[in-house]
């Protein structure tokens, strides 16, 4: 398992050997119809949608006949009379009365003939498993314990070359060798699961139920019982592993797998993942060799370059230059840069937003994480007296990455910088918030957002 790229791999009629001519693990393959996994296609038509309905199951679902009107009808006819065969399945049922409306009929039938006279039944009659056939008088094969009792109970009827026939009850032979004699070679027409004749039907949940045309052994039928009975005390399965692969080759061939190494998204750099192939004789332990190679989660590398072209102008007093910084990242991983300019002469004009400030709110005075708070901002800066606008037009807040916060200035002076804005921000009480103001952009238009400040919660704000 854990092949992200591989199709579906299984092969569902492989499983049965060829002597299986009907398998049904009774699931829905819609509401009216369940599915044989043999290629012989005896797939199964319901009386009607959900009649009878999936219900859980002794393997996984099941079919919960209701002793009234349901049934499924597959069309087997794949068998005479004669044929040795074996017919097994799971049924739960609290059902133990007597069908008297005909002899050849089990009150709870689990496979069953269309047409009198010409089929068998296999089924449960006065609560035992009961197997009826008809040659020129009816014959009734019964076993000897209760499975009317409302729990699940594994079933099957093997049919031996020798007219003979055992029946057994979970891991019990209840009946060996059977007097199962049969004259004609009519077909065994056990088209319908759940009813029999018509005129019988199952008031029982049913599941699994295999036909083969052969007689399977003993340890068969009671290995196959033992396996779904309880399937976890018939094998351990043991720890994760790498995938073990055996190679035959003869002398001087070799053959070659390609390993494909994924490099997890959360591998922590610079791990090294070291891989080991070994081939190990099946023959011979002493014969065995390895190699190895290794695979390397690179470091994370933080680079930067900055240049500035070209390095050297002039030009007559009153001109203006220009030139270009370029920002180039040079590590292997993507990174935010913090790009300040300054110069020496305060001769430098950059376009934009020239200065700004860090403002940090102080989580311990925040109570809780508060969303679209209006922090009031109460400053006096010189700062913003000489390069700000005088209207402080140019005063813009804004997260680390730019992006702007609504603002309102209630009072700015230019002549002292004293500033008196309302910023709506998000707050954390375990962690400091940043702001940042932006100033100095002598071409900037009014940056307030007034009526975005305050959330459409607020009614009415006056200062």
């Amino acid at each position: 398992y854990g092949n992200a790229g591989a199709s579906n791999q299984e092969n569902v009629e492989g499983v049965w050997d060829s002597n299986y001519l009907m398998v049904q693990h009774m699931k829905d393959k819609t509401s009216s119809s369940i599915e044989d996994s043999t290629s012989n296609n005896f797939d199964g038509t319901k009386a009607g949608a959900n009649e009878p309905v999936e219900d859980s199951g002794k393997i996984y679902q099941a079919q919960d006949f209701d002793g009234s009107n349901d049934y499924i009808n597959t069309g087997f006819n794949a068998l005479t009379r004669e044929h040795v065969r074996t017919i097994e399945a799971w049924i739960k049922t609290s059902d133990t009365g007597d069908y008297t409306g005909y002899g050849g009929s089990c009150k709870v039938p689990l496979v069953g003939t269309v047409t009198p006279y010409i089929g068998q039944n296999h089924g449960i009659e006065a609560g035992k498993a009961t197997f009826h056939h008809y040659d020129g008088g009816w014959r009734t094969l019964q076993g000897t314990s209760t499975v009317a009792d409302g729990n699940w109970h594994y079933l099957a009827f093997v049919q031996k070359a020798s007219w003979q026939m055992d029946l057994y009850v979970d891991d019990n032979k209840e009946v060996s060798n059977g007097d199962s004699t049969i004259s004609g070679g009519q077909l065994l027409y056990i088209e319908d699961i759940g009813r029999s004749y018509g005129i019988s039907y199952a008031n029982a949940v049913i599941d699994e139920i295999r036909i083969s045309n052969v007689a399977r052994s003993d340890g068969w039928v009671i290995t196959t019982f033992r396996n779904e009975n309880d399937p976890s005390s018939f094998y351990t399965i043991g720890s994760e592993e790498p995938v073990h692969l055996l190679v035959p080759l003869s002398p001087g061939e070799s053959t070659t797998l390609t390993l494909t190494v994924a490099i997890p998204e959360d591998a922590v750099p610079c791990t090294v993942d070291n891989i080991t192939a070994t081939a190990t004789s099946q023959e011979n332990a002493e014969v065995t060799d390895s190699d190895t190679c290794s695979a390397h989660a690179a470091p994370i590398v933080h680079g930067v370059d900055v240049s500035i072209s070209p390095e050297y102008q002039e030009n007559l007093v009153g001109e203006t230059l220009e030139y270009e910084a370029t920002v180039t990242n040079e590590g292997n991983v993507p990174d935010t840069y913090d790009l300040t300019v300054s110069d020496t002469e305060d001769w430098l004009e950059v376009s934009g937003w020239s200065h700004m400030k860090k403002i940090t709110i102080d989580h311990t005075k925040v109570d809780a994480d508060l969303i679209d708070f209006p922090v009031l901002i109460d400053i006096t800066d010189s700062d913003l007296a000489s390069r700000a606008q005088d209207d402080g037009d140019d005063i813009v807040f804004a997260d680390y990455y730019g992006i702007k916060f609504n603002h309102e200035i209630e009072l700015y002076d230019n002549n002292t910088g004293h500033l008196v804005a309302w910023v709506r921000a998000d707050l954390s009480a375990s962690s400091d918030t940043i702001l940042y103001m932006y100033y100095g952009n002598a071409g900037a238009s009014n940056q307030e957002n007034v009526e975005g400040v305050w959330d459409s919660n607020y009614l009415m704000v006056q200062h």
